[in-house]
């Protein structure tokens, strides 16, 4: 065990040396400022982290971390495409819905915004550098912890991710919905078997949340007379986290025990059981070998 969790909090730091590196360079070049201000910049400079992070990453985790390629989870089948378009369906329709009933009700005065196409393409470009979270949380640290028990190994990581955001974000509201995410895209991870799956949901819902909840960074379809509350948004937030979770049950298996893996990703667990690919912690239960 302790061996497992140096290797994962080794891997873990890999994130602050990708951001250090990415703002150290905006530094060199004279950009910083230009950097923070923008909402273009901000979002091509969180998908160059992404990209240098995700570099460091995968031979880290092959070569140190006991966790092969092959073991995050690249796989691909048609229902997962099938998923993510549901799933985009279902977070946009709800955010719309949601802000739609807020102005209905007099909660909030909304008006809309005319899109600005150019940095909702930023948005999705930079939310997009977030995979590199699925491949460290999901991918990596699902897999370390897989033998203490998929509950545990969802949870655990999931506050591994509240972890790793504080130094960089601070202590808010935040941190229930980072927890709220980690928990939703472990359980999307584990059920599906399929990194993209989970990272596509989590680049879902980061766009979605810059295009309707927050209506002062210069991307948002909506403006508000008063901006959200902290209840306000963590209640959106917390709906689509049931409704992701149903969805994927519908989708990935009714049938099967809630927190049973995905065959696919089951199968992939008992090979590196089999050839030593992430050190052992207990012995493993049933219900994780098809």
């Amino acid at each position: 065990m302790r061996k497992s969790m140096l290797h994962i909090l080794g891997a873990m730091s890999l994130s602050y040396v990708g951001i250090a590196l990415v703002l150290g360079g905006a530094v060199a070049l004279g950009i910083y400022a230009e950097v923070i201000a923008e909402y273009g910049s901000r979002m091509l400079a969180n998908a160059l982290v992404g990209g240098v992070v995700i570099l460091m990453l995968l031979p880290y985790a092959a070569l140190v971390g006991g966790v092969p390629l092959r073991g995050f989870g690249f796989g691909w089948e048609r229902r997962d495409a099938a998923t993510l378009a549901l799933g985009a369906l279902v977070t946009l329709a709800l955010h719309w819905a949601y802000i739609w009933g807020l102005d209905r009700l007099g909660v909030r005065e909304v008006s809309a915004v005319a899109p600005v196409w150019a940095l909702i393409g930023f948005a999705v470009v930079g939310h997009a550098g977030t995979f590199f979270e699925e491949l460290l949380f999901r991918g990596y640290v699902l897999t370390r912890l897989r033998r203490l028990g998929v509950g545990r190994a969802i949870l655990i990581s999931a506050v591994l991710f509240c972890i790793v955001h504080i130094p960089v974000r601070g202590v808010s509201h935040l941190v229930l919905s980072w927890l709220v995410g980690g928990l939703v895209y472990g359980y999307v991870y584990v059920r599906s078997g399929s990194i993209w799956v989970a990272g596509g949901f989590h680049l879902l819902h980061n766009v979605a949340a810059d295009l309707f909840l927050y209506s002062d960074n210069d991307v948002a379809l909506v403006q508000f007379a008063v901006p959200l509350g902290l209840v306000e948004k963590l209640a959106v937030k917390l709906l689509l986290a049931g409704l992701v979770v149903l969805l994927t049950l519908l989708i990935y298996g009714r049938g099967r025990s809630v927190l049973e893996p995905a065959p696919r990703l089951a199968q992939r667990w008992a090979e590196l059981d089999t050839t030593g690919g992430g050190a052992a912690i207990a012995p493993a239960p049933a219900s994780l070998h098809p």
